[in-house]
């Protein structure tokens, strides 16, 4: 038996596999707030494009119109 495990999980899914073996630590794990958040990232090659690109960032609310 091991003395430490890690579990690079989001903590939903860490309280899913904890679960059978320590409930209670599973219990812990489910009250940790997440806020919605969505990280997207995307690579182009720069000598294709026409023009370059602006560089931005947005942060839009959940529900909110795009």
């Amino acid at each position: 038996m091991a003395d430490r495990v890690v579990l690079a999980v989001p903590a939903a899914a860490a309280a899913e596999l904890l679960h059978p073996l320590a409930p209670e630590m599973a219990d812990v794990c489910r009250r940790i707030p997440y806020a919605p958040l969505a990280v997207v990232s995307t690579l182009l090659d720069g000598e294709a494009m026409e023009k370059p690109l602006p560089a931005t960032a947005r942060c839009i609310r959940a529900g909110r119109a795009r």
